[in-house]
Formats: C-alpha cells, sequence, structure tokens
C-alpha cells in the first residue's frame, strides 16, 4: 500500500488508496485494538455487497486486481475469520506488489548515472 500510495498522484488507482482505512484497522486489531474487528468486519462486508466482489479471478474490475488491492482485501478477510488461505493469499499479493515496484524501479533507473 505504501509503494502504492508513492506513486504519482495520477498513477494512483482511488479504489487501492481508498481501502487504506480499512488496512489500517486491520493492523489497530492485529495490534490488540478490540474494537477495530468492528470496522474490519463492516469492511468486507462493503466489498462482499459491492461489484468488485465477483467471480471472474483476475478478469474482474481491474481496480480489485491490482496487487495492493488486492492484499489489502484478502488480509481484511483474513482478520475476522482466521482463515489461513487468506492470509496465504495476502503474502502472495503483497509479493506480487514488492516484484512490480522493483520491475517499475528497475525500468525508471536504467540509463541514469549512478552516485
Amino acid at each position: 500500500m505504501s509503494r502504492h500510495e508513492g506513486l504519482p498522484e495520477d498513477e494512483q488507482a482511488p479504489f487501492t488508496v481508498g481501502l487504506r482505512p480499512r488496512l489500517n484497522s486491520v493492523w489497530e486489531g492485529v495490534l490488540g485494538d478490540s474494537t477495530a474487528f468492528s470496522a474490519v468486519k463492516r469492511g468486507v462486508a462493503e466489498n462482499l455487497l459491492s461489484e468488485y466482489c465477483h467471480n471472474d479471478g483476475r478478469d474482474g474490475p481491474d481496480e480489485a486486481v491490482e496487487s495492493a488491492a488486492a492484499a489489502t482485501l484478502y488480509a481484511a478477510h483474513a482478520y475476522p475469520f482466521a482463515c489461513h488461505d487468506f492470509a496465504g493469499w495476502t503474502s502472495r499479493r503483497a509479493v506480487e506488489a514488492v516484484d512490480q515496484h522493483l520491475e517499475f524501479f528497475g525500468r525508471a533507473g536504467r540509463g541514469r548515472a549512478r552516485p
């Protein structure tokens, strides 16, 4: 998420950035704030009722396929359900997000002089 938020504003996906409060709630819950459970639960319900909850896999709406968004959604599902599968999917999508960042950084850095 931080990498995505660090992109130029015109490259940030509004859907992804809009998930920041949900991710913050997950972290708050993991760190012991028992009141975060309600916020995470509400966020999961909102997602389940939205057009972003679909059965098209990676062919669904582009916004929800973006790695940081997908990792956040999986983390939000993993927290209230304590489901190991969601935790595994979260980590895979987080690694994809890092890979995408490194690929972009490598491309952006080519041809520039190194200090």
